[in-house]
């Protein structure tokens, strides 16, 4: 009986292992968790609870130390709402870069500086959590790529 414990236990670690290794697979999950906001192409959007959120930013191209203005935007936007955020490096620790939103014109806007980095480009991930000052507070995130 142990022994066939062990050799399904065997078994089973090596399909898991097969299924991790597997670049197919790895990519198409990838792919479908992974999107990375691409400015040029268009603002980057995201839906929760029925209501669109914008993001897009002033330059379109994202330079290492250079200012950024990102502008947040919804139909559900009040002057009365807060808006807090910042900026964490996505695969290599940069720190926490906060984010000082302010309402203008119907939407939020945050301006910024992002950090160098040795690579050539590099992913960033905006956390943003919206309040609408009755207590109800939505978190989402989105991911951008700064270059050098």
């Amino acid at each position: 009986m142990r022994t066939i414990f062990v050799s399904l236990a065997i078994i089973v670690v090596g399909f898991v292992v097969i299924y991790l290794q597997s670049p197919n697979l790895t990519t198409q999950i990838s792919q479908q968790v992974e999107s990375v906001c691409d400015f040029q192409q268009s603002p980057c959007k995201i839906s929760r609870s029925n209501i669109d959120y914008v993001l897009d930013a002033d330059p379109k191209v994202i330079k290492s130390e250079t200012e950024v203005q990102f502008r947040l935007s919804s139909a559900a936007f009040a002057d009365d709402m807060s808006i807090t955020g910042h900026l964490e490096g996505k695969a290599m620790y940069m720190g926490k870069i906060p984010l000082f939103f302010n309402y203008q014109n119907g939407a939020f806007v945050a301006e910024t500086m992002i950090g160098a980095c040795t690579e050539d480009s590099m992913v960033w991930m905006m956390i943003v959590k919206v309040d609408d000052g009755q207590g109800n507070v939505t978190a989402f995130s989105f991911d951008f790529t700064s270059y050098q």
